[in-house]
Parts: C-alpha cells; sequence; structure tokens
C-alpha cells in the first residue's frame, strides 16, 4: 500500500502498473479518476483500466474513447435496482447486459404457486433460468438442473426487466 496522489506518475511508476493486471481508479472525483486512466494509458498503453465516473454522460463519452476499456456510472449501475426494487420487493439485484437490464428474481417455493415439485431444467425452460437455491439458511449457486424445488426453498432467478411481469405469476 502506497498513500499518496495517483496523478503523481512517480506514485503509478511506483505502484508498477505496467506490470498490474489491471488498474481502477475509483476516487470520489470523475476528473482525478480520468487523469489518473489517462496516465496510466501513457505508461502502459495496452494496461486494463477501469474508471469509476459518477456523471453518466461523462462515463458514455469516456467508454467511446480508445484506451479506456471500461468506465463506470455508479449510479447507472444502482438506478435499475433501486426502480426495480421500489416496483416490486422480489427483485433482489440487476445486471446489465450490453443495454438490457436484468433482474434477478427471488421467488419462494410454496403450496401457492407452482414452483413446488418444479424441476430447475423445467424453471429454466420456462425462460427463468435459476443461479441460486436456498434451504435451510444457505444459498447454493449453481445447483444441478435435476433439483426439485421443495416447499419452503427460495430460488433466485435471472430475466430481462421486460419480463417482470411475467414472473409475478410464480411469486408465493
Amino acid at each position: 500500500v502506497l498513500s499518496g496522489d495517483a496523478r503523481q506518475e512517480n506514485l503509478l511508476t511506483e505502484l508498477n502498473v505496467r506490470g498490474a493486471r489491471a488498474v481502477i481508479a475509483a476516487t470520489d472525483d470523475d476528473l482525478a479518476n480520468l487523469e489518473i486512466a489517462m496516465d496510466v494509458r501513457e505508461l502502459a498503453p495496452e494496461q486494463r483500466v477501469v474508471v469509476r465516473l459518477f456523471d453518466q454522460k461523462l462515463a458514455e463519452k469516456v467508454r467511446a474513447v480508445r484506451g479506456i476499456e471500461a468506465s463506470v456510472s455508479t449510479s447507472r449501475l444502482a438506478a435499475p435496482l433501486f426502480a426495480s426494487a421500489a416496483l416490486d420487493p422480489c427483485v433482489v439485484g440487476t445486471h446489465r447486459g450490453g443495454d438490457a437490464v436484468l433482474l434477478v428474481v427471488q421467488l419462494a417455493s410454496s403450496a401457492r404457486n407452482p414452483l413446488r415439485g418444479m424441476t430447475l431444467a423445467e424453471l429454466a425452460n420456462l425462460g427463468l433460468p435459476p443461479i441460486a437455491v436456498r434451504r435451510d439458511g444457505a444459498w447454493v449457486t449453481g445447483p444441478r438442473s435435476d433439483r426439485v424445488l421443495l416447499e419452503g426453498e427460495l430460488v433466485q432467478v435471472m430475466v430481462p426487466a421486460h419480463r417482470l411481469g411475467e414472473v409475478r405469476a410464480y411469486e408465493g
């Protein structure tokens, strides 16, 4: 750990940015993060650089600039989760695939819904690919497709945001 201002070239050299697997600029200052990324690009042109940016428009412009492989607007990442969770408490996460927003929806298997007794393969065939199952307080990720959902179990599935209404039919 080195303490200092990463905008100073000597600090980046001392940190060996050329030998790093990636460089992440994640201060609370967009311009400082952008300056760090550009300095890294000068020192190590092939280096992977990830930049945290709060300004969404700036993040989109930086993403388009050659040399900055990824830029992340934290509000762009968080906004779909906040909006989706406000609409449905079963939404527990979001993921962005290109321009598509994918929701992680948590469903309970109960006597009142069709999930109980269904295999995870059957669930996937409905377009609700399971990513985790919880029974007795423990989450299992990547569960076997022949696993049968028992009453009281929770399952998390990933679906495109536009399908949230369809998924509500499976809420317990």
